[in-house]
């Protein structure tokens, strides 16, 4: 499995368990709304509503720093609010869960069938997601959806107050008003601020170096939805490779130690309820006449 792959979820034990176990060498991140709930309640009753304010907002801030620089600021005041929310993650564009509970959303109404024919319906809602939206894009004026060309727009526009000096072949150095320098590398596509590797759209200095080459900024962004997805014959078509018989093997269950732990059951609105004892001689409820302390 590639490294570069990121796994956005909650805080649930089980999903960073199974995470880590299966895919070890991917990145592993949290939602970032479920983050900030989370330190919400974490620090409800313990500092002041103005202190949990700033915590968010630096959070927030340090969650979308594009540069290391950027990022070690915010964290330093999260720092000295609380040491635990020292400890971070690599981040990725995608910082909330959202994406991935509209894919669940979107398959969820699969009928219970064979695991099999839940990837093949899969397979297939996804063949006709990726073609229906090769044709939508057919129908765009533009080479990108109409988010990508506003933000694009505006660092065409942003751009022409930068100053690119070319260093060597596709390496450029681009000065902002406020004489901040960063390198553009056109070849390896990254550019010193990092906008451009986080979010996949040339950032204003990149877009500055490539009107200064007189690139075409819209080129290779419309490849996103160029491939497809093929269709696969049915299951008794395929091609049946000669294979030893699988043997599945009853799970490795092994008895703890100790004497097992009383199960508590909560009572159903269907059970009956016991009766409350009522002594025969005092009439008060709790004991019986037997257990009875007052005298005779």
């Amino acid at each position: 499995m590639s490294p570069e792959i990121t796994f956005v979820a909650d805080m649930k034990k089980e999903m960073s368990e199974s995470l880590s176990l299966v895919f070890p060498n991917c990145f592993h991140g949290y939602c970032l709304h479920q983050l900030t709930e989370s330190l919400k309640r974490k620090f409800k009753g313990s500092l002041t509503l103005e202190v949990v304010r700033v915590l968010i907002s630096e959070f927030h801030s340090a969650a979308y720093a594009p540069t290391a620089e950027g990022f070690k600021k915010c964290i330093g005041t999260i720092k000295n609010i609380s040491p635990e929310a020292y400890e971070w993650g690599a981040r990725y564009n995608h910082l909330k869960s959202s994406v991935t509970e509209s894919f669940c959303d979107w398959v969820s109404d699969l009928p219970a069938m064979p695991i099999t024919q839940v990837i093949e319906t899969i397979r297939r809602k996804l063949m006709e997601f990726i073609y229906t939206r090769k044709m939508d894009s057919d129908q765009w004026s533009s080479n990108l959806t109409p988010s990508a060309e506003e933000n694009l727009q505006r660092s065409l526009v942003n751009s022409r107050s930068l100053e690119v000096v070319l260093s060597h072949s596709s390496c450029f150095k681009v000065r902002d008003t406020l004489d901040m320098i960063n390198v553009v590398n056109l070849e390896n596509w990254d550019c010193s601020c990092r906008e451009w590797q986080i979010n996949g759209l040339p950032c204003l200095h990149a877009v500055a170096a490539i009107e200064h080459v007189g690139k075409n900024v819209y080129e290779a962004f419309k490849v996103t939805y160029s491939e497809s997805i093929n269709p696969i014959p049915p299951l008794d078509r395929c091609m049946k490779r000669e294979s030893s018989p699988v043997l599945v093997h009853p799970p490795c269950v092994t008895r703890p130690v100790g004497r097992p732990k009383e199960r508590k059951y909560a009572l159903k609105s269907n059970q009956a309820v016991k009766r409350t004892l009522q002594c025969s001689k005092c009439k008060k409820l709790g004991h019986n006449k037997r257990k009875c302390k007052q005298s005779a």
